[in-house]
């Protein structure tokens, strides 16, 4: 169950740790491409993968709104700050080796902006076993008034392939 959790997080929340180029990938729908809130949405993943990769579970978790959620098919949802930081807190131990992560389409609708795509990662667990996982994602961005964007929620659907 939480090896499920860990690349459920994971690949939701530590699926950008590798790091996104500032530029979206894919195709862009419900605006010009050129429109700059592709670049900001683009901007505040490149920001996420900084936390992930630096571990900061406190600038993980102000990435998403207060009540912003990290969803997947197999795991209940982790709903509001203070649950993402104490499930951050419950995976320490894991940690991304390697990550692949592309972003398909960006769609952008007022202050909404979605993007979908695919992952493969590989993680290490506290036993010094190892995980790979490989699967779709999906992450809702709200315009805050400041102009920035904050995760309304990450939705994860990882295959896992363990290995010893």
């Amino acid at each position: 169950m939480k090896i499920r959790l860990a690349s459920t997080f994971v690949a939701a929340a530590a699926a950008f740790a590798t790091g996104c180029a500032s530029a979206p990938g894919g195709m862009v729908t419900g605006t010009a491409p050129d429109d700059p809130n592709v670049a900001r949405v683009a901007l505040a993943l490149d920001r996420y993968a900084e936390s992930m990769r630096a571990m900061d579970s406190e600038r993980i978790v102000a990435t998403f709104e207060e009540d912003g959620a990290i969803l997947g098919p197999d795991t209940p949802g982790i709903k509001g700050r203070p649950a993402i930081r104490e499930s951050l807190e419950s995976l320490q131990g894991f940690k991304v080796l390697d990550h692949r992560f592309r972003v398909k389409a960006t769609h952008l609708d007022g202050g909404v902006a979605t993007q979908d795509g695919d992952f493969e990662q590989s993680l290490s667990t506290p036993e010094g076993g190892q995980v790979r996982a490989h699967g779709d994602f999906q992450a809702v961005w709200d315009r805050q008034p400041d102009g920035g964007w904050l995760l309304r929620f990450v939705y994860a659907a990882p295959v896992i392939d363990e290995r010893p």
